[in-house]
Order: structure tokens, then sequence, then C-alpha cells
């Protein structure tokens, strides 16, 4: 599962909604509904994108703008 984790992140799976300039893919809501759609049929890799993307991406990178540190997904 690992190495399908770091293969999602090298093409742009695991950051669909964080905009490019802070490491992500950059889609908008519709496209990363339909990503995350997609990917639902692959039970366990759904499950781990679910929790990155929705858990632990998303927040921290919402956070992070407001507080304006600069920090980006890959740092």
């Amino acid at each position: 599962m690992a190495s399908l984790v770091k293969k999602g992140g090298e093409v742009g799976l695991m950051g669909g909604g964080v905009p490019e300039e802070y490491g992500g893919a950059g889609l908008d809501k519709i496209s990363t509904t339909v990503l995350t759609e997609k990917l639902s049929i692959y039970g366990g890799f759904a499950v781990t994108h679910g929790a990155h993307a929705g858990i632990g991406t998303l927040p921290s990178f919402i956070s992070e703008r407001k507080n304006k540190k600069g920090n980006t997904c890959r740092s």
C-alpha cells in the first residue's frame, strides 16, 4: 500500500484539491469529486486516499494558508 500511496502522490492523486502553487493538482471541486468517485472502487486505497485528502492534507493546507506560513504539501 505504501508504494501505491507514494505513486499516487507522484502523479497528483493525493493532493487533488490543493492548488498547484502549494504542490497539489489544482483540481476544482467537481474534478476532485470525480477523482474520489473513480478511486472508490479500489477499497483500501480509497480509504487511504480519503483519510489523506480529507483528514490530513486539506485541513493542514487550510490552516497553514490562513496563517500564511507559506508551507507547501511537499515540504
